[in-house]
């Protein structure tokens, strides 16, 4: 087995065992799950993702958004991205904060959110079971600060992991 099948195989079983350890968490809680997957690339996130939605039972594609920068987008040429939708950001903020993305409140990051949720209340996008936040950082502290810190964000996403970050 290759080292990116490997990969893919390791991030199926890691985001496979996230969902389902959020089912039992989140019966009474009715915000959308936030994970965050750092240093991979999209292409092998999608491929992870839709093995891992394949054996959920209350998941499925239309129901997760995946917040990217806007170069590993544009890497995946022509690629299929497996039917998820995909908010692309100028940056990788979160290798750029190093530790601090709670200082900004206004980071683009935290702008889609904000967006994300209002275009699902007002209807103009499906509704939102899942977000994930792909990054090249190795930590998703900066992510996890801004959640607690910002109560729009706080109120309407709940942080269940950071995987390879």
């Amino acid at each position: 087995m290759s080292s990116a099948a490997t990969f893919v195989s390791t991030l199926t079983q890691e985001i496979t065992a996230a969902l389902a350890r959020d089912d039992v968490e989140s019966a009474s809680d009715s915000r959308i799950r936030l994970l965050v997957v750092g240093q991979a690339d999209l292409a092998m996130v999608c491929r992870a993702l839709a093995a891992a939605v394949s054996s959920h039972q209350r998941l499925q594609i239309a129901d997760i958004v995946l917040v990217a920068s806007q170069s590993s987008v544009q890497s995946l040429g022509g690629l299929d991205s497996g039917g998820f939708r995909i908010s692309p950001i100028s940056n990788d903020e979160l290798e750029a904060a190093q530790g601090c993305l709670c200082c900004s409140m206004r980071s683009e990051i935290a702008t889609v959110l904000s967006q994300l949720f209002l275009k699902v209340l007002r209807r103009e996008q499906p509704l939102v079971r899942l977000v994930v936040v792909v990054t090249a950082a190795g930590q998703a502290d900066p992510l996890r600060q801004a959640l607690r810190h910002a109560p729009f964000l706080g109120q309407r996403y709940r942080f269940v992991g950071a995987l390879g970050a």
